[in-house]
């Protein structure tokens, strides 16, 4: 009986040693000897920035950033162990481009002088995405332009973690199903970015 947790972060910009994390969530499920999932528990909250004048505007819109919608989001140290107890508790992590996501967490906590979490083996669902797209299965291997081919309706604003993180779930369940999985990990990851600067 394994344990799956679905992370999604929303951040200030691409750049993990530059912008910071604006937003977390996570969904748990346990994976059934049926290859169902039963959903544990689901957890999300928001991270006060405290180098907001580093952000990237463009992000901050795609995020719905406002200091409003942020007035009562506490600091990343306040939310550390309930993180470390989610990624501990894990078997496996799911996300979409997840090393993303990972290397904002892990360099949050070294930038605050914390232990940072040791990651467990995970799934992308981007990476899956690719497969169907190398066999003319899919036009896109967005999160989005997936969503939009399997039908997965989203409950609340596209771009919040938790939404995200919603639809990260429902798509994997659905990809397990039409493609093969490979699993990588923190030091071996699914990587669009091991070109790019920002990595």
């Amino acid at each position: 009986m394994h344990i799956f947790t679905f992370l999604d972060t929303e951040t200030t910009g691409l750049d993990y040693k530059k912008h910071e994390i604006l937003e977390f969530a996570s969904l748990t499920a346990r994976l059934n000897p049926d290859k169902s999932f039963t959903v544990l528990s689901t957890c999300e909250f928001k991270v006060k920035p405290e180098r907001i004048d580093l952000a990237e505007p463009t992000a901050l819109k795609v995020n719905g950033y406002t200091e409003e919608a942020w007035n009562d989001a506490l600091p990343f140290t306040h939310h550390s162990e309930k993180l470390l107890q989610i990624i501990n508790d894990s078997d496996y992590l799911v996300g979409q481009n997840l090393i993303f996501d990972l290397r904002f967490i892990r360099h949050a906590f070294f930038d605050r002088n914390l232990e940072p979490p040791v990651f467990p083996q995970y799934f992308d669902t981007q990476r899956m995405g690719k497969n169907l797209l190398s066999e003319g299965k899919l036009k896109s291997a967005s999160l989005d332009g997936m969503c939009n081919h399997f039908d997965i309706k989203s409950e609340g604003r596209a771009h919040t973690a938790l939404v995200d993180v919603k639809r990260t779930f429902e798509l994997y369940v659905k990809l397990s199903k039409l493609t093969s999985q490979e699993l990588f990990t923190y030091v071996n990851p699914h990587d669009p970015y091991k070109n790019k600067k920002s990595s």
